[in-house]
């Protein structure tokens, strides 16, 4: 009996301690978000605003309900307690993959403090419109530091849009509404070139892949293109890079007058921020330059 008085002592002033310092609580702009009409594969956004007061750990973010996977949890799953002060803004992104209406739940959780759940609801949209590219999968070779290109042609089918392609922020206010989106995910030695946009009245979209490995061996990334009233499709990106020997500046395998003539393009289109290849070096002084040049044409000579 003693035990037990002395442990409900300790309970009770445990709890006044808490009361003392302010439980921690979670607070939220909203508790719950319609995201309306949303066509399959097409991202609607909605913005809410998590706050916390006395919180002695991060707020927790997880997805439950009947329908998860139509949900995505596009800013940090994780709130710090500072953060939480000041006032953090969550985006979710509304991503139907199935039809009818979709259900979930936001809970938002931290230790001491009660759970809060915000309810999601968007009604998922069939559609028939569909991006077919010419290629599933692209695979690129070449010297490292040297840039290869490739062209990917994206046709449309029972679609009525823009397509446009672009290195792609949903959050930027001129893509609010795209179109067509061709993003970027994997290894930064790909990249998309520019921005390409087409009327109505095109049929097809032409992207061009650059590969610059700065690294030897595999590298992989996915193009995405998304859009509305439009399926997701990736393609499959995938370049190999190799380090050649001295003076070969075209990468063959070869050491001949094409190399001379490479280097001499590579100088005259230098990039200062991207810089040139080790491999370009045929003195060895330590950097390329014209001199590397007359270094090579007496080497091409003294092979021959």
């Amino acid at each position: 009996m003693r035990k037990i008085v002395l442990l409900t002592v300790l309970n009770i002033c445990a709890a006044l301690a808490i009361v003392a310092q302010g439980a921690p609580q979670i607070m939220v702009s909203a508790t719950s978000l319609d995201f309306g009409d949303g066509y399959n594969g097409y991202n609607e956004y909605r913005t809410l605003v998590v706050s916390g007061i006395d919180l002695t750990d991060d707020i927790n973010l997880s997805l439950q309900g009947n329908s998860p996977i139509d949900y995505i949890i596009k800013s940090s799953k994780t709130i710090t307690p500072e953060q939480a002060a000041e006032g953090a803004e969550v985006v979710i992104s509304f991503y139907p993959m199935n039809e009818g209406m979709r259900w979930a739940t936001l809970v938002l959780s931290s230790p001491g403090a009660q759970d809060v759940k915000v309810t999601l609801k968007g009604n998922g949209i069939k559609t028939s419109a569909f991006l077919i590219p010419d290629q599933e999968s692209m695979s690129f070779e070449t010297a490292v530091m040297r840039p290869v290109f490739k062209r990917l042609v994206v046709h449309r089918r029972d679609f009525d849009g823009w397509l446009a392609a672009a290195p792609f922020d949903p959050f930027d206010p001129v893509y609010l509404n795209p179109r067509i989106s061709a993003t970027l995910q994997g290894d930064c030695d790909f990249s998309l070139m520019g921005i390409t946009m087409c009327r109505p009245a095109a049929d097809s979209l032409v992207l061009i892949v650059r590969y610059r490995p700065l690294t030897v061996g595999t590298h992989t990334a996915q193009i995405i293109l998304t859009g509305y009233k439009a399926h997701p499709v990736t393609v499959d990106l995938e370049g190999t890079a190799f380090m050649p020997e001295t003076g070969d500046v075209d990468g063959d395998g070869e050491i001949n007058i094409m190399d001379v003539t490479s280097l001499v393009d590579l100088l005259i289109n230098l990039d200062e921020e991207e810089g040139l290849p080790p491999y370009a070096d045929a003195d060895d002084d330590g950097e390329v330059s014209v001199g590397d040049i007359t270094r090579l044409i007496d080497n091409v000579l003294t092979a021959r």
